[in-house]
């Protein structure tokens, strides 16, 4: 299997992503970033991928992806859309049957875990807040983004039975946090904490 480490831009506005990914054409493969995902919604699927590894293991994206991740800068850089490192271990990692070794995952959670890393990560997020709160008064004043999700609601996206298995299914989830983000997780890491914090 072929992962693709990828940069896109968006050829209007200069927003950038970096990602990864298993799919056969990256060039198609939009992307899974949150605020990416927002961005191209608001201005349209218009954009470049240049293609900058080509990984055969978990390993090799979670060392290229940290590598590229402080080169760009992307957590505090405000052009980037990543609120995250790339570091290979979400997305399409999940469920695909290969893994993180146990001293790739240790490494990953010291980095993580590490005060430096914690404060340079709220720093960018306190940055980006205002930033995701004009987009949502923007999306706010424009009628038309009701309408669409109410004729989602009336497709049967949200019908009782989906509602209520959602439902079930978040009561089996546990707040935690890892010191700079809110989780719900099944079952809560050693290096978690439980509760949630107040942002």
């Amino acid at each position: 299997m072929t992962i693709y480490i990828y940069l896109k831009t968006h050829k209007k506005t200069g927003y950038r992503y970096l990602g990864k990914t298993i799919s056969k054409d990256p060039h198609a493969y939009p992307g899974s970033g949150k605020l990416w995902k927002r961005h191209l919604n608001k201005h349209g699927y218009d954009y470049t991928t240049e293609i900058l590894a080509t990984c055969a293991t978990a390993d090799e994206v979670r060392e290229i992806g940290l590598l590229l991740s402080d080169q760009y800068n992307i957590v505090e850089d405000a052009s980037f859309a990543n609120l995250m490192v790339e570091a290979g271990d979400g997305g399409a990692t999940r469920g695909t049957g290969w893994h993180l070794s146990e001293g790739a995952k240790e490494k990953l959670r010291n980095r993580v875990i590490s005060e430096n890393y914690r404060e340079r990560m709220r720093i960018a997020q306190q940055k980006r807040a205002p930033q995701i709160s004009e987009e949502m008064k923007t999306w706010h004043k424009n009628p038309e983004n009701y309408a669409k999700k109410i004729e989602t609601m009336k497709s049967g996206c949200q019908s009782e039975e989906s509602r209520l298995k959602r439902n079930e299914s978040l009561k089996k989830l546990k707040w935690c946090n890892d010191g700079t983000r809110n989780y719900r997780l099944s079952q809560v890491p050693s290096e978690y904490s439980l509760g949630r914090l107040s942002l």
